[in-house]
């Protein structure tokens, strides 16, 4: 590597991954990333993690060859931590939630703790993947490594809860988690008991977003309307369009086209319902 010498001012993120790509050998290309990552003023960042991944045979089928990941390991720990991580992170990206899993048990058998990051996005794609059960084990797990849950992924967990009708869960882990119910949050666990035809429950918390002092916004009434015509609601649609016309000195007034346009819907609906 003594040639390289003469490149280290040079080093940044989009040339790293250029030369690693232009490479293509995955032996030569590690080497390459851990050399540059040992050169002053130059740190690796996300984007080139991703890239020594791509190189290394990262793929829907595959996993980064065990003795790549020791080479690291022996050259540098720390190193060898962050890229696990990453690649966590990157199989959650794609949907890989069970290789996901898989390499959350390589990483601590390296003897490394995984990222808050890494937990979140692990979460985030058991959830996606209706793997409700095995969310609450990396969650639980998450916890224990004192690592606290983002705003984005108890959302997605909330969602999940109320989807399976257990809304009465997704309350007590925001108040666990220290979440206050606000519109975003009931907005997100409406779409779920909507989804799961929980429709009583689902106007219940209107009524308890309000007595948190917030109150429904554009996106809580275009979910409720979505989601009670996804399930043919029309009256319950009609009772939404009436509460939006009612609260017409807070709304904006794209709400009162979005209102016209579904009662003309709703109309059009009712006919063909009738003959």
């Amino acid at each position: 590597m003594g040639c390289l010498r003469q490149f280290r001012a040079k080093l940044n993120k989009d040339l790293v991954i250029e030369v690693m790509r232009l490479v293509k050998v995955p032996e030569l290309a590690l080497k390459f990333f851990i050399w540059s990552g040992r050169q002053i003023g130059y740190s690796h960042s996300t984007p080139t993690y991703d890239a020594l991944l791509d190189v290394l045979c990262f793929n829907n089928n595959d996993s980064v060859p065990q003795h790549f990941l020791r080479e690291i390991g022996d050259e540098d720990r720390e190193l060898l931590g962050r890229l696990l991580n990453v690649l966590i992170r990157k199989c959650c990206r794609n949907g890989f939630w069970s290789k996901a899993l898989e390499e959350l048990g390589r990483l601590k058998d390296f003897g490394h703790r995984p990222s808050r990051t890494a937990y979140n996005a692990l979460v985030q794609v058991l959830l996606s993947a209706d793997k409700l059960d095995l969310a609450f084990l990396v969650h639980r797990e998450m916890s224990d490594y004192g690592c606290s849950i983002d705003r984005i992924t108890i959302g997605h967990f909330a969602h999940a809860l109320c989807k399976a009708k257990r809304w009465q869960e997704a309350l007590g882990l925001l108040e666990k988690e220290n979440f206050m119910l606000d519109t975003v949050f009931c907005t997100q666990m409406i779409s779920g008991l909507l989804e799961a035809s929980l429709f009583e429950e689902a106007m219940s918390f209107l009524h308890r977003l309000r007595s948190n002092g917030y109150l429904p916004n554009v996106v809580t009434y275009r979910t409720m309307l979505s989601g009670f015509l996804k399930k043919k609601q029309l009256g319950w649609c009609k009772r939404i369009i009436n509460m939006m016309i009612m609260e017409v000195a807070v709304l904006v007034r794209p709400f009162l086209i979005l209102s016209c346009m579904l009662i003309a819907v709703l109309e059009t609906m009712f006919m063909h319902t009738n003959c």
